[in-house]
């Protein structure tokens, strides 16, 4: 977005700290049709309970266009743009986004059953504007990539003794690609490689134009477990997983819930370790309830396996500027959590 607050003589002049936009052909434009019925908890129990099918359904379509994007690297804020001298820089490139995204979610409940699964992915195109060495403007190179994206996950919970027993198992899977992160080892998303970045004895480089770039990551906050994609990786992504867990109310206050989270990798050439399981990981939780309280305390121990070592490294980085070592097999991980919640 390009603001008064990069424009000269002198910039932003009577809107010191206070930058507004001055041209829109950099904003993002997006349309959202939604059809969905979704009945409240105790609508959907009640329907349950006098012996009826309970549905719950939702279709959702976002198609989102951008035609420009600001590249703000190296600029200092508040300084005017001043291409080729050092006193600020600024980039306008074109981007040419356009993304259809689907999302299907249903949820289904009758006797002691419920099942819930959801659906969605990311489809279309996008630009990236590539300036030469040592350039800050044009001229640039755009390469063109097409996304194609796709998620899901689905639960089926079983319950008994009058809905203190509840049984029950979940998965999900989300695209992947080939791309490892830089630097090689870490497995966070925030070294990740949307674009296709991966790295060579020779550097890091670009996929060339025309890749199709697959990466789907879950929100960050649909968290499966306490260790593995919640902390080391960030969000589920380039990954299969399957989640068997027991929920019991050993009284109306006092319940625990036990899991297993066994992960796998849809293109183990992505995984630090090269491998095809990233692991297996059990959680578990115990937790008082009542007058507005919640007090608990977990538990998770996470095993890793092929996936999420690191044998070797490349020459990039152990040598020269980028020199790292990083090498090494991964080791149980543990950890102990607390949670305490007031309503007011």
């Amino acid at each position: 977005m390009q603001t008064t607050g990069q424009t000269t003589l002198p910039p932003g002049l009577g809107h010191e700290g206070h930058p507004f936009d001055l041209d829109d052909s950099d904003d993002a434009n997006g349309w959202v049709g939604v059809i969905s019925r979704i009945d409240s908890a105790q609508e959907f129990k009640d329907t349950i309970d006098r012996g009826e099918i309970a549905f719950n359904y939702g279709v959702y379509f976002e198609y989102k266009t951008q035609s420009w994007e600001s590249n703000l690297t190296n600029f200092p804020l508040g300084t005017p743009v001043s291409v080729g001298n050092g006193v600020g820089q600024i980039s306008y490139e074109p981007v040419n986004l356009k993304t259809y995204s689907p999302d299907l979610w249903a949820k289904v409940g009758f006797g002691s059953f419920l099942i819930e699964a959801e659906l969605a992915g990311q489809f279309g195109s996008a630009d990236v504007a590539i300036a030469p060495p040592g350039s800050i403007d044009a001229p640039f190179t755009v390469n063109h990539y097409n996304l194609r994206k796709l998620g899901g996950s689905a639960r089926a919970t079983f319950r008994a003794f009058e809905g203190k027993l509840r049984l029950g198992v979940e998965g999900g899977f989300a695209s992947g690609d080939g791309y490892v992160n830089i630097p090689q080892g870490a497995t966070n998303l925030a070294y990740g490689s949307p674009l296709g970045n991966s790295l060579t004895p020779a550097g890091i480089v670009l996929a060339p134009s025309g890749t199709t770039l697959t990466q789907f990551a879950f929100n960050r906050d649909y968290q499966i477990d306490l260790l593995l994609w919640r902390h080391l990786i960030g969000a589920v992504s380039n990954a299969a997983y399957v989640k068997p867990f027991l929920q019991y109310d050993v009284t109306r206050s006092i319940g625990f819930k036990i899991a297993n989270v066994t992960s796998f990798a849809l293109h183990k050439e992505a995984t630090p370790g090269d491998g095809r399981i990233y692991g297996t990981e059990f959680d578990g939780e115990l937790g008082y309830a009542g007058n507005g309280m919640f007090l608990g305390i977990s538990y998770g121990v996470l095993f890793p396996l092929g996936a999420m070592g690191h044998p070797t490294e490349l020459a990039a980085y152990t040598n020269g500027p980028l020199a790292l070592t990083n090498t090494g097999s991964a080791s149980t991980a543990h950890t102990i959590q607390s949670r305490f919640v007031l309503a007011f």
